[in-house]
Parts: C-alpha cells; sequence; structure tokens
C-alpha cells in the first residue's frame, strides 16, 4: 500500500498536469542533429534502452547520439557504435554536468521517472523533451509515453513507445552489448586455459537482486535449488561456470558447499570487471540466471538464456531475444507479511514503477513453485 505522502504527491501532480500543456514542436528528421539519452540505473534496464539507440539511428540517421548514465551501469554502452559520447551522471555534482549539456540538444529522450530526473532533463533546455509520463509526472514533456502501474507494458517496449509518441516506430527489439576483440579473446583464452574447448559449457549466476538503494533478495532462486542444478548437470558432463560480484559471496560460498562435482565446476566469481565477465559469459552455450543485470548481457550477447523469475514480472522484464526462455509462475502464492502493512495483491509482489515491494514475505513461494527438475529438462531441450 502507497504510503500516504506519495498519494498526496499523486493527487498534486494530476493538478499540475491538468493546468500545464507543454506544445509539441514540430519534429522533422532533417533538423534532429544532436540526441541525448538520459537512463541512469540499472545494468539491465539500461541495455533495455539499447534497442531504441538503434532505432533512434535508424530514424535520424544523420545525428549524434550521446547518452548520460550512472557509474554503476556505464560499462554495457561502452564500444556501442552508435553512441558519440557517454557522459557519467553521479548525481552529487550535477551542476558541472548541467553545464557541459545545456543548450546543446535538439532532442533528449528522459527515460527515468522521478520528477527531479525529469526537472534536469528539462533544464539543460532542449527544443523538444521527450520521455514516459507516470502517475502524471511527465508535465514537462513535449512527447510523453503513458507508462502506469498495470499497464504491461514491457520495459523495452515503453522505450520505443517514446520514440512512437514522436511519429516514428520501430521493431527491432534485440538487445545489444558489444565486446571488443582483447575482450572476445580474454574469453577465448580462459576457454582454453581451463581445457574447455569440447564441453558443453552453462554459466550459472544464482545472486542478485543488488542494485544502488535497493536490496531484493527474493529475487534470488535460491542456493540450493542452484546447487541441485548443477549436481544434475555436472552428473550428465556439463561443465559449470559460477558467477557473480562481491554482493554475490555468500549466495555463491553456500551454492559450494553443496557440489558434488567440484572438478567440473569453475567459480569465476569476483575475480574479473563486468566488460572481462561479460566476455566469459559470451563464451557460454547456456546461461542461468535470476531476474537480474547479468541475464540481460547474456541476451544481449546473444547467449542462449533461461532466466528465473519469482517477484518480479517476467512479462515486463524478460529478455525478448529469439534464444531467450524464462520460468515464472502463474499460481497464486500463499504469502505470510511480516509487515502487515504490505497486503496488495501477490505475485508479481513488485510493482515495477513505483518500486513498491514486499520485503517482508516469508514464504518465496513464488520460487518454490519452480522446480530443478523442470529447469534440468528445458537445458536438454536446449542444448540437445
Amino acid at each position: 500500500m502507497r504510503k500516504i505522502k506519495y498519494l498526496i504527491l499523486d493527487k498534486l501532480f494530476f493538478l499540475i498536469n491538468k493546468i500545464v500543456k507543454k506544445k509539441k514542436p514540430k519534429v522533422d528528421a532533417k533538423t534532429i542533429k544532436k540526441v541525448l539519452i538520459i537512463k541512469y540505473c540499472c545494468i539491465g534496464d539500461v541495455l533495455m534502452t539499447t534497442p531504441l539507440i538503434k532505432g533512434i539511428k535508424q530514424t535520424f540517421p544523420k545525428t549524434k547520439i550521446d547518452y548520460c548514465v550512472g557509474e554503476w551501469s556505464k560499462e554495457v554502452l561502452k564500444e556501442n557504435k552508435s553512441l558519440n559520447r557517454i557522459f557519467i551522471d553521479k548525481k552529487n555534482n550535477r551542476k558541472e554536468l548541467k553545464r557541459e549539456l545545456k543548450n546543446k540538444y535538439d532532442l533528449i529522450f528522459i527515460l527515468d521517472l522521478g520528477i527531479s530526473d525529469q526537472y534536469f532533463a528539462y533544464s539543460l533546455k532542449p527544443k523538444i523533451l521527450a520521455g514516459l509520463d507516470s502517475m502524471n509526472r511527465g508535465f514537462l514533456l513535449n512527447y510523453k509515453m503513458k507508462h502506469e502501474v498495470d499497464d504491461n507494458i514491457h520495459e523495452t517496449d515503453a522505450y520505443l513507445g517514446v520514440l512512437e509518441s514522436l511519429g516514428y516506430k520501430t521493431k527491432d527489439k534485440q538487445m545489444e552489448m558489444i565486446l571488443t576483440k582483447e575482450e572476445k579473446n580474454f574469453g577465448l583464452n580462459f576457454i582454453k586455459t581451463n581445457n574447455l574447448e569440447d564441453k558443453k559449457m552453462v554459466g550459472i549466476f544464482p545472486g542478485g537482486g543488488h542494485n544502488p538503494g535497493t536490496t531484493m533478495n527474493l529475487k534470488q532462486w535460491g542456493s540450493e535449488k542452484y546447487a541441485e542444478l548443477v549436481n544434475k548437470l555436472t552428473n550428465n558432463d556439463f561443465s559449470i561456470i559460477l558467477f557473480g560480484g562481491k554482493t554475490d559471496k555468500e549466495t555463491i560460498d553456500n551454492v559450494k558447499k553443496l557440489l558434488n562435482n567440484k572438478n567440473k565446476v569453475i567459480d569465476a566469481s569476483i575475480k574479473y570487471n563486468l566488460r572481462q565477465s561479460s566476455a566469459l559469459i559470451s563464451t557460454c552455450d547456456l546461461f542461468i540466471s535470476n531476474d537480474s543485470g547479468p541475464m540481460h548481457i547474456a541476451s544481449a550477447l546473444g547467449v542462449k538464456t533461461i532466466s528465473i523469475f519469482g517477484p518480479t514480472n517476467a512479462n515486463l522484464l524478460k529478455p525478448l531475444g529469439k534464444n531467450d526462455f524464462m520460468f515464472y509462475t502463474n499460481k497464486k502464492c500463499t504469502p505470510n507479511y511480516t509487515n502487515k502493512n504490505n497486503n496488495h495483491d501477490c505475485h508479481p509482489c513488485y510493482r515495477q514503477i513505483i518500486g513498491d515491494f514486499n520485503y517482508g514475505c516469508q514464504t518465496k513461494d513464488c520460487m518454490k513453485k519452480i522446480l530443478v527438475e523442470d529447469v534440468e529438462k528445458k537445458v536438454y531441450e536446449i542444448l540437445q
């Protein structure tokens, strides 16, 4: 249930939206020379904007496209040939960034929903400001894509919808991440060093749920289930690579304690930076993950994926590539909340736009309904 202060703000922005009527300047592809995209976080969300980058380049082929992104997510945009410059927004020093970006753009896409973020984009004084409008927060936008809590619109479609609001449409929804030749060689050398040339390799990311300002451990399928899956796969001669960052160490350690065939499992967690880890992911025949940034990285690299969704809505966030498969139960949950205020309908209990989440759930019932034997069966279907 939304807090009272947010309900009051909802009413306030409803009234403001009735009063403020922004003009819609004519959008002429020939006059759009410089475009800025603003999306701060997180890795998966930023990757889901890459179809929009391609769409903008297709629509305005002579334009220069810049991107303003948060420090956390910048790595996935490196080497993107459609981008001219990447600016890093640290949020605590926007004055300097504003001086560098102000009065320079014909068109800005603001893809974050927060009113402070939309005001920052407005303060850069673009000729045209386009973005997402949720709960009447988009009153500063010239062109807007309505995006409400219960729309059931995939994030990629929402971003592409902003371009469509300008009168232009694109159908390509495949995410994109580009590796350098050196990074690809790093992955190939890893295979040779570990004698994996003739092996079926499955990447496993059992962690996740950690982003700047949020921790959502309910997104994890569970160490026991991942360990059981790994044991079944290694019994059938698959080689496993475990992935994870510093915040995933405890989860990785718990998985490793339960493994039977440790000689067939390589722990690649923590040791490598995001770009190096991405290069290793690109060498896998299949990548299995919770809803997470690495899940989107694998899909963006063209790797076959199996993603496991629980409290978040797979229909809004799943990878859309032809090689992607997701597990997501449609069965009702039987939650047991410690926090009695968290009483909205369960599953998916995380409501994407407003970040409303039932942290007090004790059962993880949505994850328990996804069975190890079903995931194992899907692995064999995909790889054999």
